[in-house]
């Protein structure tokens, strides 16, 4: 529930696309490490005017951070706050890939690819 609300604050400011969130994820990383630490997270929450307490902030680094490293690296921060696909927009994606997959074996060769 707390990542669906600051996912929604996101959209609500304007940041929440993937291309948008990806933007926030680089101007979060103050020292280009490719990931977020505490500190950072919390500026940049700050920066980007999301209504969270300090006690979720620190709920919301413990559930961005998987693999419990200390750090939110670029997969865990999007893979949690890209928006939700519609089912419209799932069943294309499948109709796609099902196309461009010739030998049906659900995954995508270079073969395929090619044509």
């Amino acid at each position: 529930k707390l990542v669906s609300t600051i996912r929604d604050q996101c959209l609500k400011n304007n940041c929440g696309g993937i291309k948008h969130i990806s933007t926030v994820f680089r101007l979060m990383d103050i020292d280009y490490s490719k990931r977020i630490c505490f500190e950072e997270l919390a500026r940049g929450v700050k920066t980007f005017d999301i209504s969270i307490s300090d006690e979720e902030l620190k709920l919301l680094f413990d559930i961005l951070d998987k693999d419990k490293s200390g750090y939110i690296d670029f997969n865990e921060f999007m893979h949690n706050l890209r928006p939700v696909m519609s089912l419209s927009r799932i069943q294309v994606i499948n109709e796609a890939f099902n196309k461009l997959d010739v030998n049906n074996d659900d995954e995508l060769q270079v073969g395929d690819l090619q044509g």
